[in-house]
């Protein structure tokens, strides 16, 4: 396999470092009216807040790293334990595409914010263009399982489209 997709689970926002000719282009989040860069999303009965944010980098791979930032507002501890992500890239055959991973946490105390991190990259063949497999893709990003007490907090789903420096957005 050449591509691969890998979760991590920080406290703070990790940084996407590439060397060489690689250059970094962010996605847009394309969910529930909005075509931003940055996502936030409000689950006020769990009273938690997601925050997304992804970008990408293209040389001899194509390099994708997403964050998510899970927020937990509420009184209860928010159970990760069981939960899980998953991303589906329709263009890029990243090696976990479409299959859930753990998230890698336990737990998020009433008042703390999680921060995911999400790191794909694909190994493109000799004179493959890499820019062909950025044109019409779209990335489906998953979250469930989540717990609080004995309530199920509901599956969060985002799509996100890159920002492709060719095309007009």
């Amino acid at each position: 396999m050449r591509g691969r997709f890998t979760v991590g689970a920080v406290t703070m926002f990790g940084t996407l470092m590439v060397a060489g000719c690689s250059h970094s282009y962010p996605y847009r989040v394309t969910d529930e009216g909005c075509n931003c860069e940055e996502y936030t999303r409000e689950d006020e009965i769990a009273q938690l807040s997601y925050h997304f944010v992804a970008q990408y980098s293209v040389g001899n791979r194509i390099a994708t790293d997403i964050q998510v930032t899970i927020g937990n507002r509420g009184a209860d501890t928010l159970d990760a334990s069981s939960a899980f992500i998953k991303v589906t890239s329709r263009n890029v055959p990243y090696e976990y595409n479409d299959r859930y991973i753990s998230v890698g946490i336990r737990r998020i105390m009433p008042g703390e914010h999680r921060t995911l991190t999400l790191q794909g990259e694909y190994v493109l063949a000799d004179g493959e263009n890499p820019w062909l497999r950025i044109a019409g893709e779209l990335l489906t990003l998953s979250l469930e399982g989540f717990t609080m007490g004995d309530r199920h907090i509901s599956r969060q789903e985002v799509r996100f489209i890159p920002n492709n420096p060719f095309l007009t957005q």
